[in-house]
């Protein structure tokens, strides 16, 4: 049995986040100067009862140039959480409501685009051409009548388009 070393945890401004496994019994990760002690589950079902709910929103996966694009969207109490590319990013949920409420309320004809970047607080003027061009494909893949139904807007998204 090989005994891995390191533990990928994530990506940060594009740069990957690997843990290192000082010690296996009980499990200890040191990240940077911070020790991490996970909990190890031995049981499946133990480990379904204590992942935390998040909810999902969008997570679209296609494909450009023959590169893929991935963007995962979920929420969990007062934040939002966005995966795109394995770029991990976060805002608060109010702010991003409130973003895609202004937007029904200033405009007549609200694009796709301007809603992914409403909800994802990324400002479309500062944004390259590549990255606008693969969000807007995504923005087209995703069904955003769920979107508002599990953000509780879809009221106030109808009151503002009849």
């Amino acid at each position: 049995m090989k005994i891995w070393n390191k533990v990928y945890l994530g990506a940060l401004d594009w740069e990957f986040i690997y843990a290192i496994i000082t010690n296996i019994s009980p499990l200890i990760l040191k990240v940077g100067k911070t020790e991490l002690k996970p909990k190890v589950f031995s049981e499946i079902e133990k480990f379904i009862e204590n992942v935390p709910v998040t909810n999902e929103l969008i997570n679209v996966k296609t494909y450009l140039n023959w590169q893929p694009i991935h963007l995962l969207v979920k929420y969990k109490d007062e934040y939002i959480f966005i995966n795109y590319k394995g770029q991990q990013l976060y805002r608060k949920k109010d702010f991003a409501l409130t973003d895609i409420v202004w937007l029904y309320m200033e405009s007549n004809k609200v694009n796709k685009i301007d809603i992914l970047f409403a909800l994802l607080g990324f400002n479309k003027e500062v944004i390259s051409s590549d990255i606008k061009k693969e969000l807007e494909i995504l923005s087209d893949k995703i069904d955003w009548y769920f979107v508002f139904k599990q953000l509780w807007i879809n009221k106030d998204i109808e009151m503002f388009t009849s």
